[in-house]
């Protein structure tokens, strides 16, 4: 096989690159307080692009719901209206500033994506 040698320095810098950059995403895995982790499946996280909130879906009341964790203040922020019993919520998706989630639900067979308002508590289709 034939060198050519004008993607040598592309392959050099890229090489640099990759190993300044290895040991920013090596970092041990945290275990965050405030009842972000449960015995329960935890699954589907979403970040707010602000990096102020975190989304996931949860099978922790026994059903899968939607949560969300305030990460500044290391809390789950309540999300009235938002989990049904008669439903399941799924794959959450923050807005930049965390107001909006959008998310599927599953009810008696049929599925539909709604937006939750945190501001006015409520879902829409």
């Amino acid at each position: 096989m034939k060198e050519n040698p004008s993607l040598l320095p592309s392959a050099f810098c890229l090489l640099l690159l990759t190993s300044s950059c290895v040991n920013q995403f090596n970092s041990p895995p945290q275990i965050l307080s405030g009842g972000i982790n449960s015995q329960r499946a935890d699954e589907s996280p979403a970040y707010s692009s602000d990096g102020r909130y975190l989304a996931f879906a949860s099978d922790r009341n026994r059903s899968r719901d939607i949560f969300l964790y305030d990460l500044q203040q290391k809390r789950l922020v309540d999300l009235p209206n938002l989990n049904r019993r008669d439903s399941s919520q799924d794959q959450p998706a923050l807005s930049s500033d965390g107001r909006f989630i959008v998310y599927v639900s599953s009810e008696r067979g049929k599925t539909d994506v709604l937006v939750y308002d945190r501001n006015q508590q409520m879902s829409k289709r």
